[in-house]
This record gives structure tokens, C-alpha cells and sequence, in this order.
């Protein structure tokens, strides 16, 4: 059987000008700050012994799942357990006994558990204020978070100074699910994220109906169910007319995306400990797709579309016991996508603790209106909620301070939900010295801290005129950027944050600066990881409005689903130094019909309510008609994907002056399959259905980089 690579394509972008090519884990806080300390009321008192022979892997998933921040004496994980062979943990000290004497380690670490995660190769280095697992690097307030899994029993002592804090402390235990109950109580902060890992699974028929107690698999969220295979071109056999591709009768296709079997519906249950005391929030960072979510059999949430961050509440009514159960189902349609979109809790899933008044999900925004070398203006806006109604500081009765801190110190504060400050000699953001900044936002009562959150920030000013085209700091620069679907190839859609940072580095290293999330929203671990590693990117929602590409993909819910997902997505977004523009859409076919021009206007008038700070382009492929027919001259910074041919006609006519390569120089080609002669050509086809790895061969609506970028 003869079979054909189909490859996404990495086009890049840029911006013309002129004529020329321009173009919250939980709150940690500061070093030095005055906030008391969310588990300051809780002192090192309590010990927890694990079993003889604990298992680093169990244990390491298991406080993961519960968020548990486990105390041992202050100093005690040295003299008390020193003769208990923990030679790896000893070993691990060396250097360092003074400060694994100090309280702001060894309040936190755990004797035995530590060594066997230290054994188990799950630990890497100790530092005053870090514990780097492979994976994940968590910062907490002061001391150290250890990580692990429910099959871990815990047995938890009153010590011999009586001083344990914990009032209903119990002797002997081996039951989980109040050792659980008892450590959270005991160490929690105003605000808890635990990530959901831990799930079952199953493919439905039909979902919502049959038994929850059988057919049953234990997955890892994020997980992704299709990866795993077979490969099938019946899995995505569709009879589309590509217009773009000048087709004006339906043919039959295979391989657009992927081959596997992400269609049907699958169904994930869990069951969590919470606290019916706290206000929790279920947030999803992605869940493909239509997802219905349940707790406790009562349906909470409903979103569609498989790429947005969305979240829910388990209302205090729903909670009747120590835990609730969850039930997500998902349904994957036959022609929804015309790229592999994955399937099923490929991102992940959390669930937030705080005070019934709390600062909501995307509740806060940075902005740095004014930025120079000298100085920088920080404004803050809070949001507030009292349980799911917006308030206010003054109507609940409490206090709103945000430190503005760099590098763990200090450097202003500002008083209240809304404010400005000055930050002096600021260290700016930029791809090639990536400085950060956080805003420790505390809402407090008579002193008593009721939530905390961190919000990471960069100080940097980004404009675009036709007179310098793109600026970054004040410096006109180029976008040498690509253009990225969201699965990391072979692993699949579930999100990987070290694959992700590969894929960032191996950018960088070829002289990428930006990347364009074609055509969706993107994982929030790519965005911190932009922020962090400097990478710009330019952050698009969507590939259709309200007239589809295939049968079921977003058009369906476009009408009634573009304002909320639009909303989540700047709301989640905006605070990201790393994201230097909006796309309100790619190759949309409004951009040639009587509606465009109006969707358009409405699409950016949303983005600049909730985001005035960047300008909103439009990645279009029909250059010659959007140049004369009003749609490109209504959109913010016209982009034009491929096309380089027009950008003078475009540059001459379109009010702006200014175009963006949008989407640029796509080459298709297959690994190790090599034709001679090099020659450049344009659609080939070979009889074993491949393409020569040389990079010369491109499709009708595109070009070479040698051609575009001459």
C-alpha cells in the first residue's frame, strides 16, 4: 500500500514597512517582604514517618495529587534520623548543614520520604528555597515543597514537646484520606493549586449513560488518548472541497490530520479530598473537546472549544462528604479539525483553594504604560469575588496590597485594587535578556491573609508605526519567527513542558525569536516558557469564524463561543511579557464575503477592551481582494500569509503602511527520502508518495525562503 507523509507547515513571519522588511502554583511572594507568611501560624512541630521501605516514585506522585507540604523538627531530619540509613540524603546534606539545620529548610523537608525520593533519582539539588524535580521547578514562600500517590499510607505523631499545632491530631493513623484531611489543614496557605493527575478512563459509545464502575483504565493527566494509535486512513477520510486551494468540487482526502483515531467520545472520572470550608474552583487549561464537566453527578461546566482555558466552581452545596467526585466527558466530532488536535485531558487540570473572598481566575492585570531606561510605570487591577459574585475591597471589608518584586526583593508596593507605581532603573524584557518581574498580590482582613497570588510580569514597550515599523524598547527589530501547531509530533497533544523547552531551545539555536500559535490557543506552560526563555510570540485563537472549513470544525460554535473564548484567552494572556500582538483569526473566509468586514471590527473592539496595550492582526490569504475590498484596510495590522508578491501593492493601498508576513516560506519534505536531481519545484509528486528532504519542494500557495525572503 502506498502511503503519503503529510507534514504541518512551519511558515514563518515578518513584518514589511515602507518598502523594507521590518517588522499561580501558589503564591510564593517576596524575599523581602512584610507579608506574614501564609503557613506562618503553623510551626515545626509535626512529624511524619513514611514506611520502612517507601517508594520515591509513589511518593513523589502522591503529594503532587494532594498539594501537601510535609513538616518534620526543625533540624530533627538530621540528628533524629541520622542513624536510620539515609545515606543519600546525608550524602545530599554535605555541604550544606547549617542551613539544612535552619528552619527555612528543614521545616519543610520530610526525613525518610526526602531519602527515598532522593534515592529514587526524583530529587536533583536542595537549595534554601527550591526542590528541582526533573519536570517541574516549585518555589514556595519560605522552605522547600516535596512532592507524591494515594497508595502511600502516612503515620502521623504527636511530638514528645507537645507543641503540635494541630489540635485534632491523631496518633497511629494509617488511613489516607485523614492523613490527607489533617496535613492539608495544617499547611495550607490562603491559596492551594493542586494539579489533578490522576485519573480513570474510558472510550464511550455513548457517553453520560452506562455503568461509572467498569470498562475503566488508569490514565496520567495530561493524556492524550489517540496518540497511542493504530494509524488508519480511515481515521480521517474526508470528501472536502479545499477552496484555497482553487477546488471547486469535493475530494477525497486522507492524512490531514494525522491518521489516528482521535474521533468519539471518552469519559475521565476522579475523585478528590476537598474542604467544604474553602471556595474551590476546577480550572482546565484545555480539553479536547466539548467538555461537559460533573460533580458529584450535577453538571458544573460546559465548554466547547478544545484549546481554551476555561474553569468552574464546586459550589459548597454540591459538597456532602471530605471529597466529591468528577466526571468529565468529551466528544471528539468527524471532521472537526484539518490538523491532528489530539483528544481527551491533554492539558492540565487544577483545582484551586481559597477564601470564599478571593481574586478570581484571571483576575489580575499588569500593565507598564509608560517604560524607559530610567523609570517604569506598573499599574495593577484586581478583580474580587465573593464566592461567585464580583465585589469589591470596601464591600467585603478588606485590604488589597501588591508588592512589585524583582529577583526576589522588593522594589514597590501599591496600596488598594487599582493603582500605579514607579520602578526605578527598570530591567527590561526582551528575547535577549528575558527579566521578570512578579506582582505578590495579598487581600487580607484584620491581618489575617484570605488569598494570595503571584503574577509574573515583564517591563518592556512594544509599538508599531510605518515610520519604524516594529519597535521592542524603544529599537526597530524583525519578527524571525515561526509558525507552530500545538502537538509536540511523536509525544502526541498531551502537554510536556521539557518538550516544549526543547523545542524552544533548538528555535533559539537556529535564530528563531517568535513563535505564532497557528491556528489556537496556546498551553500555558509554552507561554511562562517564552516569558522565561525570550521567545516572542503572537497568540491566535482560532482558524475559522462563522464559515467552515470542514463539516463540525468551529464555525458551529462560533456565533455563540467567540466572545468568551476571546475573553479567556486575552484575560489569561495580557500579562505576558512575551506576547507582542493578538491574531483574530487565520485564512478566514469572511475575509472575501459581505460579513467580514463587520466581524472584524467587533473581533478588535473586544481584544482592545480587554487588552489596549497590542494591536490585532489577521493572518489573510486572499491578499488581492482584501487589498481593495475594505477587509484588510479594517484590520488593525494586515497580515498576509505567503503572498510576499503583493506587499507592495498592499504597502500602496492599504491605510496602515504597515503589512506583517503573517505566515511565510513553507517548504514541504520528507526525512531521509532524498530526489535527484536538487531541482526547486512547485507540487511535486512522486509514485511513492513522498517528497525529497532537500527542502526545494513547496505547495501552489506558498514559496522557498530563497524565493520569499530575496
Amino acid at each position: 500500500m502506498k502511503t503519503r507523509l503529510q507534514f504541518h507547515h512551519v511558515g514563518t513571519w515578518l513584518v514589511s514597512v515602507v518598502l523594507s522588511l521590518v517588522f499561580v502554583l501558589s503564591a510564593g511572594g517576596c524575599k523581602k517582604t512584610k507579608t506574614a507568611s501564609p503557613t506562618s501560624s503553623v510551626n515545626d512541630y509535626a512529624t511524619v514517618y513514611f514506611p520502612e521501605e517507601p517508594d520515591g516514585e509513589k511518593m513523589l506522585d502522591y503529594l503532587n495529587e494532594n498539594n501537601l507540604s510535609l513538616l518534620v523538627n526543625n533540624g530533627g531530619i538530621v540528628t533524629q534520623h541520622a542513624n536510620s540509613g539515609i545515606k543519600d540524603l546525608l550524602h545530599l546534606q554535605s555541604g550544606y548543614p547549617e542551613r539544612l539545620q535552619g528552619a527555612v529548610v528543614a521545616d519543610k523537608l520530610i526525613g525518610k520520604a526526602a531519602a527515598a525520593l532522593m534515592a529514587h533519582g526524583g530529587v536533583k539539588e536542595v537549595h534554601t528555597n527550591v526542590i528541582c524535580v526533573p519536570g517541574r521547578e516549585l518555589l514556595v514562600r519560605e522552605g522547600i515543597t516535596v512532592y507524591a500517590r494515594q497508595e502511600v499510607p502516612m503515620i502521623i505523631n504527636r511530638t514528645k514537646t507537645g507543641q503540635c499545632p494541630m489540635d485534632n491530631m491523631l496518633t497511629g493513623t494509617d488511613d489516607v484520606n485523614e492523613c490527607v484531611r489533617i496535613l492539608q489543614k495544617a499547611t495550607a496557605g490562603p491559596r492551594e493549586d493542586r494539579l489533578l493527575r490522576h485519573w480513570d478512563f474510558k472510550l464511550e459509545n455513548d457517553t453520560k449513560s452506562g455503568s461509572k464502575e467498569s470498562g475503566f483504565t488508569q490514565v496520567t493527566v495530561p493524556h492524550d488518548w489517540a496518540i497511542a494509535g493504530p494509524f488508519d486512513r480511515k481515521h480521517d477520510l474526508q470528501e472536502v472541497i479545499v477552496v484555497q486551494n482553487g477546488e471547486t468540487e469535493p475530494t477525497w482526502k486522507t492524512g490531514r490530520s494525522g491518521g489516528l483515531p482521535w474521533m468519539g467520545k471518552g469519559h475521565y472520572h476522579t475523585r478528590i479530598a476537598v474542604d467544604s470550608t474553602r471556595w474551590n474552583t476546577l480550572v482546565f487549561d484545555g480539553a479536547m473537546s466539548h467538555a461537559d464537566v460533573f460533580v458529584n453527578d450535577e453538571e458544573v461546566c460546559y465548554w466547547p472549544y478544545g484549546y481554551n482555558t476555561f474553569y468552574c466552581y464546586i459550589l459548597p452545596e454540591l459538597i456532602t462528604s471530605d471529597s466529591v467526585d468528577i466526571d468529565v466527558y468529551l466528544e471528539n466530532k468527524p471532521q472537526q479539525s484539518r490538523w491532528y488536535p489530539g483528544a481527551g485531558l491533554y492539558r492540565n487540570v487544577h483545582v484551586v483553594s481559597t477564601d470564599k473572598v478571593h481574586v478570581p481566575t484571571f483576575g489580575v492585570c499588569v500593565r507598564t504604560p509608560k517604560t524607559g531606561s530610567w523609570s517604569a510605570e506598573v499599574q495593577v487591577d484586581i478583580e474580587l469575588q465573593d464566592g461567585t459574585e464580583s465585589t469589591t475591597a470596601e464591600a467585603v471589608g478588606v485590604d488589597v496590597t501588591t508588592e512589585i518584586c524583582y529577583a526576589g526583593e522588593v522594589v514597590t508596593v501599591i496600596k488598594g485594587q487599582n493603582g500605579n507605581a514607579k520602578i526605578r532603573r527598570p530591567h527590561l524584557w526582551s528575547p535577549e535578556e528575558p527579566n521578570l518581574y512578579t506582582a505578590h498580590t495579598v487581600v487580607s482582613r484584620d491581618g489575617k491573609v484570605l488569598d494570595a497570588v503571584d503574577t509574573r510580569f515583564g517591563v518592556r514597550s512594544i509599538s508599531y508605526t510605518p515610520e519604524y515599523g516594529f519597535r521592542l524598547n524603544g529599537k526597530t527589530r524583525k519578527f524571525k519567527g515561526v509558525c507552530n501547531h500545538h502537538d509536540l509530533g511523536p509525544l502526541g497533544a498531551a502537554i510536556h513542558k521539557d518538550a516544549l523547552r526543547h523545542q524552544i531551545m533548538m528555535l533559539k539555536d537556529m535564530g528563531c525569536d517568535a513563535i505564532r500559535t497557528s491556528h489556537n490557543m496556546p498551553a500555558p506552560e509554552l507561554v511562562e516558557l517564552c516569558d522565561e526563555l525570550g521567545m516572542m510570540m503572537m497568540i491566535e485563537p482560532f482558524d475559522i469564524w462563522n464559515w467552515g472549513k470542514t463539516d463540525n470544525d468551529y464555525h458551529v460554535e462560533f456565533p455563540e463561543w467567540w466572545r468568551r473564548d476571546v475573553t479567556n484567552m486575552v484575560k489569561h494572556y495580557r500579562n505576558n511579557a512575551c506576547v507582542m500582538l493578538w491574531s483574530s483569526g487565520n485564512e478566514v473566509w469572511n475575509q472575501v464575503l459581505e460579513d467580514g468586514i463587520g466581524i472584524v471590527t467587533e473581533l478588535q473592539a473586544l481584544f482592545n477592551e480587554l487588552d489596549p496595550t497590542r494591536r490585532v492582526t489577521n493572518g489573510m490569504d486572499q491578499a488581492k481582494q482584501v487589498i481593495h475590498n475594505g477587509f484588510g484596510a479594517a484590520v488593525e495590522l494586515p497580515g498576509f500569509n505567503y503572498r510576499t508578491g503583493r506587499y507592495v501593492e498592499g504597502y500602496e493601498n492599504l491605510p496602515q503602511k504597515m503589512i506583517l508576513g503573517s505566515e511565510t516560506a513553507s517548504t514541504v519534505s520528507s526525512r531521509g527520502v532524498y530526489k535527484l536531481p536538487v531541482v526547486m519545484k512547485d507540487f511535486a509528486t512522486y509514485e511513492d508518495n513522498q517528497s525529497s528532504g532537500y527542502d526545494v519542494e513547496y505547495c501552489p500557495w506558498s514559496g522557498l525562503p530563497e524565493q520569499d525572503f530575496e
